[in-house]
């Protein structure tokens, strides 16, 4: 009877943790459901706080994006300090200190630029990134004209989301020139894309990643958060490119097959709305790069690898040994390439000539 009486004792607070435990996973599930049902809408008036002129992390200046092949965009009429430089975004979502008229002034050569983080300029001051160079090297060179361009750059994009901005959103600016940026990681994950927690996922408890996460899992916002990545030997390789390892909605984003329909896409495009495009790959050409560079000539692309940027052979290029994105000065060198890949190519002539 006593030893009864003992195991009653220890048994019952650990049936009543036990039961404490499945109450709480049950509730976090229910909590599960209904927040991975956040719709747009919600998401919007929800971004995370700024203060203007103050430092913000890249996830507070970034909102969704309602197209799925865009998924996030920069947040319009804010001026931060991210990346540890002074960053502004004008009213129409493009790092720029001025807004640009839908209508292109008479005499104007517009530019539009798409890319990730290197075109963006991350790390480097409000107009000390390549493309501002290239205007400011046009505009002094060939006066003739007024070059004006665009930058819609956005950290963390990948070709197709690239490709989609300008279909959606950089268009109705006219473009006579469209550069795209290409880096190593174009066939891959965005870095803010995440998948919903599945709430009938009964593989893990919720309620234990709650415990040892200290309740951050459930403070990501609507989907920006670390996308999949691939871990070789304990360290990261890259970010995730396999459709079959990523959740349905974000498959269109990533690998071969959506990287080539995008290119066709844009090939279609500059038919269609009669630019030029420029595809200049940053990265020398190699693995996946080799594939990009191909299929942009293939297309009939203005196309070009980068080979004066190498941080390897000089690390002045690079912001520091650690980032591998540009300094300033790697703009500026990276500027001067492009006019002069633009001369020798022919590619400025042909609006000097024009009336």
């Amino acid at each position: 009877m006593v030893k009864k009486d003992k195991l009653l004792t220890w048994a019952l607070p650990i049936i009543s943790l036990f039961i404490l435990f499945l109450i709480c996973e049950a509730a976090l599930r229910i909590y599960i459901l209904f927040h991975s049902q956040i719709d747009f809408e919600s998401a919007m008036k929800n971004l995370p706080p700024i203060v203007d002129n103050q430092p913000a992390t890249l996830g507070q200046i970034i909102r969704p994006n309602n197209d799925p092949k865009i998924i996030y965009e920069l947040r319009p009429g804010i001026s931060v300090e991210c990346f540890g430089a002074p960053a502004h975004i004008n009213a129409q979502g493009w790092r720029d200190d001025h807004n640009f008229t839908l209508n292109k002034p008479s005499g104007t050569v517009r530019i539009i630029g798409l890319g990730d983080s290197y075109m963006f300029g991350q790390g480097v001051a409000q107009n000390k990134n390549y493309l501002s160079f290239l205007e400011e090297g046009l505009n002094t060179k060939f006066p003739q004209k007024h070059w004006e361009i665009i930058n819609t750059a956005v950290p963390g994009y990948n070709t197709v989301m690239e490709v989609e901005t300008l279909a959606q959103k950089a268009l109705r600016y006219h473009p006579d020139i469209v550069i795209i940026e290409r880096i190593g990681n174009d066939l891959d994950l965005p870095n803010f894309i995440y998948e919903p927690d599945n709430w009938l996922d009964f593989r893990k408890s919720f309620f234990w990643g709650f415990i040892n996460l200290k309740g951050l899992a459930l403070q990501r916002e609507f989907c920006l958060f670390d996308a999949p990545v691939v871990i070789k030997n304990g360290v990261f390789e890259r970010f995730e490119n396999n459709p079959k390892k990523l959740p349905a909605y974000c498959r269109n984003l990533v690998g071969k097959g959506p990287y080539k329909k995008a290119f066709y896409y844009l090939k279609f495009l500059s038919q269609k709305n009669h630019f030029i495009v420029i595809s200049l790959l940053t990265i020398k050409p190699g693995h996946q790069n080799s594939f990009s560079y191909e299929l942009s000539k293939k297309l009939g692309f203005y196309t070009t690898f980068n080979e004066v940027f190498d941080p390897a052979k000089d690390i002045s290029l690079a912001l520091n040994k650690n980032d591998r994105h540009p300094s300033e000065k790697g703009h500026m060198i990276i500027a001067k390439f492009l006019l002069g890949f633009m001369e020798s190519e022919k590619i400025i002539d042909r609006f000097l000539l024009e009336k």
